[in-house]
């Protein structure tokens, strides 16, 4: 089973929505990250036979710096399939926005302490 392996240093590359048509293309890199739960990156090999197994993920924030000036967070997840041997970029329309709005949005998740006092799905 592939180890999911850091992103720092890679490219990023935005482009605008369809609607916009010309809008120019953010480009940039990632230059730190922090992953929620580590062990997600290097999962062990799923030995089941489920039909309908939805594969291994990891969750990360990775702040961005932009080729025009400033930065940037987003809040992403990668994907490795059921049985599978390539990671992919599962993240293609999550949160990206300024270092002070993403504060702001899990500072407000964070108070909401009812949220996080019963298990989540999967295998929490």
């Amino acid at each position: 089973m592939p180890k999911l392996k850091s992103h720092i240093g890679s490219p990023v590359r935005f482009k605008a929505p369809p609607s916009l048509r010309g809008a120019p293309t953010r480009n940039g890199k990632i230059i730190d990250e922090v992953w929620a739960d580590e062990s997600e990156r290097d999962p062990p090999q799923h030995e089941h036979h489920d039909p309908h197994c939805w594969g291994h993920y990891a969750f990360c924030s990775q702040r961005i710096e932009w080729d025009e000036g400033g930065y940037s967070v987003r809040l992403a997840y990668y994907r490795l399939p059921c049985k599978g041997s390539v990671w992919q970029f599962a993240s293609q329309t999550t949160v990206e926005t300024k270092p002070s709005v993403i504060k702001l949005l899990l500072e407000r998740t964070l108070a909401k302490a009812d949220w996080f006092k019963k298990p989540g799905r999967c295998t929490d």
